[in-house]
């Protein structure tokens, strides 16, 4: 079982950290980060929401929105890569890179079945964008971690159909040293991928996808 660490973005001891320069905090508008500090607990990587914010910071990870530039990752963390950003048919088709809901809760599923927690995009009832991180848990109703008090649970508990909530999600590949021994194919395909991290020329990301198609495409 995948397991990470719960965090709240109100909690006091982070929450009024600005994240950009137009007066958002982690307590306002922090969900993915404080998603991202509990992902990189999954690759030996001990973070809390305002260390990631100050790591970020210092490679330019934000927009001045503070919106988070997923391409300084790495840059903070050389152990972690971003490899994609998918989006959903929730999202209108001007959307690139959109992925029906079937084949999105399946990937999302396959991801957490070889040690990857995925940080999901959703919308909230307001309307509002909201991130949870997806850890565990069957197809269609992983479970997960909401920023929102640290809150774990089924994703239908909080959030309803998978189908109907989900718009989009986070590809991110961590140290692999830390994932349970699973079938030998996974374990090749994450021994392939520390290989490409270390060979020289070779690009990280485009690798990922090669080595982890067959896995989670």
């Amino acid at each position: 079982m995948l397991i990470i660490p719960s965090y709240s973005q109100g909690d006091p001891r982070w929450r009024s950290l600005p994240l950009g320069t137009t007066g958002g905090t982690i307590g306002s508008i922090g969900c993915l980060v404080t998603v991202i500090a509990s992902c990189l607990a999954r690759y030996g990587i001990t973070e809390t929401p305002a260390t990631v914010v100050a790591k970020l910071k210092a490679v330019g990870g934000f927009m001045p929105s503070g919106d988070l530039i997923w391409t300084a990752l790495p840059k903070a963390w050389p152990g972690v890569h971003f490899v994609w950003r998918q989006y959903t048919t929730l999202e209108p088709p001007s959307y690139a890179n959109r992925r029906d809901m079937v084949s999105s809760a399946a990937q999302v599923h396959r991801l957490n079945a070889i040690g990857q927690p995925v940080p999901l995009n959703v919308r909230l009832a307001n309307g509002m964008t909201h991130w949870f991180a997806a850890y565990d848990g069957p197809m269609g109703d992983p479970t997960v971690m909401d920023p929102n008090g640290g809150w774990r649970g089924a994703f239908s508990a909080r959030q309803g159909e998978f189908a109907r909530g989900v718009y989009g999600y986070a590809v991110l590949v961590g140290d692999t040293a830390f994932v349970p021994p699973w079938s030998q194919d996974v374990r090749d395909a994450h021994a392939a991928f520390k290989a490409a991290e270390i060979a020289a020329g070779r690009n990280v990301q485009t690798y990922a996808r090669e080595i982890l198609g067959d896995l989670i495409s």
